[in-house]
């Protein structure tokens, strides 16, 4: 199936990274609610905790940045490809969605089964889903419409 004069492969290797990225990045985050419990297993005193908690969130922060500043690249490149028309668009914003709701979903499920004695799919995760999936769909299509826009005025 070809939209336009796109070849699919450029999308599915976009799907691809978006998913990958999307896993990685959920896996991080999965068990942030119970990082002080399980600093304390490990060994650290309470008055340790935060100080430890506060350098593991800025570490997770900044590679959830980094990998949403990869995609935003990414996505450039694809969209310098990728002619945008309603059909095409709605095609790639379905094509995303469903990659970053199943990398949301591997993610916290390899999380949920390292850590088997916790509960990793609980009530939190309506808030998650939403503002996971809305702030790296904005990234990645923000990337498309650079790249997109960036070749129709080029060619203009």
């Amino acid at each position: 199936m070809k939209i336009y004069d796109v070849d699919n492969r450029i999308i599915l290797y976009a799907t691809i990274a978006v998913f990958s990225v999307g896993a990685f990045v959920n896996w991080l985050k999965a068990d942030i609610p119970y990082w002080p419990l399980l600093l304390h297993e490990k060994g650290f005193i309470w008055a340790e905790v935060p100080s430890v908690i506060f350098y593991k969130m800025a570490l997770v922060g900044l590679l959830d940045t980094g990998a949403s500043t990869l995609l935003l690249l990414l996505n450039y490149h694809v969209g310098k490809k990728y002619k945008l028309t309603r059909t095409s668009t709605a095609f790639f914003l379905a094509s995303l969605l469903i990659s970053l709701s199943l990398g949301f979903l591997v993610g916290y499920g390899v999380k949920q089964i390292e850590m088997s004695q916790y509960s990793i799919f609980n009530v939190h995760m309506l808030y998650h889903i939403p503002t996971e999936l809305g702030s790296k769909i904005v990234w990645c299509m923000l990337g498309v419409v650079m790249g997109s826009y960036k070749t129709e005025i080029k060619n203009a």
